[in-house]
């Protein structure tokens, strides 16, 4: 571990930026005071002074005031990061900074962890790190916090958006565009909902989405194939299903939009059908024979509007 050292042109140097600090080594101990200064600033100083090389990405911005009294840099950097929400990691001696904590999965869906980051320089780590197209217009000044676990991206480029009133989020390709709309309608809804599993039991909260994208959601959570049959072009509204099977959850879904499904080689195919045949399911045949009244009198018991319909049939032998 190299020790810290205080040199007069280095000292020189920082006060020229207005920088206020101290520093002594006593037994290998970092003493240092920042008064409102930028956090990089900050960091490549403390690096500099005790022969450590760090790389700071463009999602840390902010001024901070800090003192330092920590036996060693790694510990120093560590309570600073944690002060500041930033995140560290180390690849070959050399510290990794920002903060977006971005984690992938097998299925490449997407946890990220996030405090009060500009949406621009976050969104260009998500393309760099998922290797993901991700084309914008220009951003009002705006900062977000975002803390999800195992969505997709879209799921994340949608809650970016959810904050920048006229903007829009188009799938291009295998790339994605955000977009100031041109007027007053936007060119794709945001959706806002989420999937979830726990021990192979589906949970779904949908507060406003597109009926493909909680289907192809859903399938993929499952791992399974599936082909829709017909261009189905809706919004789903306000549903909340919890501990349900998949086949549960899909009919429960598919509902919605008027569709049934069959399996066929382990691919679900999804159709249309009438909205009579999915009510036909939840209406309920009760029999009630008639003991002490005849069905003539009980007909003429019955109000017109529950008979017109053709609610109530009788079997006069019965």
């Amino acid at each position: 571990m190299n020790s810290c050292k205080i040199r007069l042109l280095f000292c020189c140097i920082l006060f020229s930026f207005m920088t206020s600090f101290y520093a002594e080594e006593q037994n290998n101990t970092i003493y240092m005071d920042f008064r409102n200064q930028k956090i990089s600033d900050i960091i490549y100083s403390v690096a500099e002074m005790c022969g450590y090389s760090v790389l700071i990405d463009e999602t840390v911005t902010g001024n901070a005031t800090f003192r330092f009294e920590d036996k060693d840099f790694e510990s120093a950097l560590h309570r600073f990061a944690t002060h500041c929400q930033l995140y560290v990691e180390k690849n070959d001696d050399v510290y990794l900074i920002s903060k977006v904590h971005l984690e992938t999965n097998r299925d490449n869906y997407v946890s990220l962890n996030t405090e009060n980051v500009q949406i621009e320089p976050l969104l260009n780590i998500l393309s760099r790190k998922l290797n993901k197209t991700i084309i914008f217009d220009a951003f009002p000044v705006s900062s977000i916090t975002i803390r999800v676990q195992n969505v997709s991206l879209e799921d994340v480029l949608n809650l970016v958006i959810v904050k920048l009133p006229g903007f829009a989020l188009e799938r291009i390709s295998d790339g994605f565009y955000i977009t100031k709309s041109a007027g007053t309608v936007s060119r794709r809804n945001v959706d806002v909902f989420t999937m979830s599993t726990v021990n192979d039991l589906f949970y779904t909260s949908i507060q406003k989405a597109s009926f493909t994208n909680v289907i192809d959601t859903l399938f993929k959570k499952a791992g399974k194939e599936y082909s829709i049959l017909s261009r189905i072009n809706l919004q789903i509204e306000n549903l909340t299903y919890n501990d349900k099977e998949f086949d549960e959850i899909l009919t429960l879904i598919l509902e919605q939009a008027n569709c049934d499904y069959s399996v066929r080689n382990n691919v679900y195919y999804i159709y249309e059908i009438q909205k009579k045949d999915i009510v036909k399911r939840l209406k309920e045949t009760r029999v009630v024979e008639l003991k002490n009244i005849s069905t003539d009198v009980f007909i003429s018991l019955i109000p017109n509007e529950l008979n017109s319909g053709g609610f109530v049939k009788i079997d006069k032998t019965r």
